[in-house]
Order: C-alpha cells, then sequence, then structure tokens
C-alpha cells in the first residue's frame, strides 16, 4: 500500500486491490458493489465487505497501534461465459500472488440480499490494516519539580437538631478534600482529612437537606454543628 495517499485506510486498501486486481487480470476493475449480470462489456468489481478485529494481545506499555482485517468482495458481472472467464483469472493472479489473501468461502445469502443482485461465484480477499494510535505530545520538564505539603488532621464533632436532638447518619464532608464522615447514633462523627490551620468549610447532608458550616483547625475541643434538621 503507498503510504502517501492522503485517503483514509479503508479507501487506500480498496483502491490499491483494484490497481492489482487491474495489472493482474488486465481488465476494467471499478470499486463499488456488484451489479446484476448483463451483456456488455464485462467489468470487475472490488467493493469493501466488513472491517474485522486482528488485535494481538501483547503487553509494551505503550499504546499499540490498531490492528485491523479489511474484506473485500470481488466479483465479475457482464454476459455470463465473459464475467465467468474474468473471474478465472482473478482466481489465477490470487493464487500466484504471495503478498494477497484470498478466501474462498461464499458471501452469506443476506449480502446478496442487501446489494439487490442474483448470487453468483465471488472472491474474498483480506487486507491487513495498521492503524497507529496518535500519543499526546507530552511537554518536557525543565524546572524543578516543587511539591507542597499540607498538614491534616481528625476533627471530632456532633450534629444536632432542633432541641439539641442528636442527629444519626448524617454526612459530613471536608468540601476542599471530599473526605466523608457519617454520625452514629449519638450524632458524633470522627473526620479525618481536615487542612490544619485554616478555616475549612464543611458539607452536612441528610433528611433531604443540605447545609453548610465553617470551623476554625485546629480545634482541640469537640465541633458542635447545630442544624435546623428534623430526626427521623
Amino acid at each position: 500500500m503507498n503510504p502517501d495517499r492522503r485517503d483514509g485506510p479503508v479507501a487506500a486498501a480498496t483502491a490499491d486491490l483494484a490497481a492489482w486486481l487491474r495489472d493482474a487480470i488486465g481488465a476494467p476493475v471499478r470499486i463499488g458493489p456488484p451489479t446484476a449480470i448483463e451483456s456488455g462489456e464485462p467489468v470487475v468489481a472490488a467493493w469493501p465487505l466488513e472491517l474485522r478485529s486482528d488485535q494481538e494481545a501483547r503487553s509494551t506499555g505503550q499504546r499499540l497501534p490498531m490492528r485491523l482485517i479489511l474484506r473485500c468482495l470481488v466479483c465479475a458481472s457482464g454476459a455470463v461465459d465473459e464475467a465467468t472467464r474474468l473471474l478465472d483469472r482473478v482466481l489465477v493472479a490470487a493464487a500466484a500472488a504471495v503478498e494477497r489473501i484470498a478466501v474462498l468461502e461464499p458471501p452469506s445469502p443476506e449480502t446478496w440480499l442487501a446489494f439487490g443482485v442474483a448470487p453468483r461465484p465471488a472472491v474474498l480477499f483480506d487486507i491487513p490494516l495498521q492503524i497507529a494510535r496518535v500519543s499526546p505530545a507530552v511537554p518536557m520538564v525543565t524546572q524543578p519539580i516543587q511539591v507542597e505539603t499540607m498538614a491534616l488532621l481528625a476533627v471530632t464533632g456532633r450534629i444536632l437538631g432542633p432541641g439539641d436532638i442528636p442527629l444519626s447518619d448524617m454526612r459530613v464532608e471536608v468540601a476542599s478534600t471530599g473526605h466523608s464522615a457519617l454520625t452514629d447514633s449519638n450524632g458524633q462523627f470522627v473526620l479525618a482529612g481536615v487542612p490544619a490551620g485554616e478555616p475549612t468549610r464543611l458539607r452536612v447532608r441528610g433528611r433531604g437537606r443540605y447545609m453548610l458550616a465553617e470551623i476554625e483547625t485546629p480545634s482541640t475541643d469537640p465541633v458542635v454543628i447545630h442544624c435546623n434538621f428534623e430526626e427521623a
């Protein structure tokens, strides 16, 4: 296959097969679906029929190219005797060509029905395709890597509803880190991953309600958050 073609891989492979057939059998070859067998100048048709995966299972740590098999249908039309002679030339050329993979199995009846023509002898050619996967360019690191650390601590607390009733099964979440915890039957929670040394915003969810609370850290005393959520 000519790598300088601007066509896509399927179009390029089909055109390459058609060019090889023209040279091998010395007769016109068109790229298109099969047509009805009629009188007139015989012609061979080549048509991409289906794509099949041919991916090898290898682990190299790199993105492997996409490996496919393109199956093309080749048949002849025209006067029956002339079309038969053309198909004979295709078979002889396929048998002599090492680089061509001819599959001698009849297309399914549904294939001919989809084309709207009567079934006829045909040759299937399998053409290996390989499509490189483009990996995004990663810019080169030219500066030293800077690592910023953040002190995290655990905060204990309680969630209280109206009348200072403990609220259980309430989710308390650190807005900046996503760390969360559920309150127990006494409304108590232990929340890890709270940034130290700065005010921290907490999300409190439960009973179909939602609220935000802000606490100061570090804090040696348990945090008490009052909500207007009713106990179920």
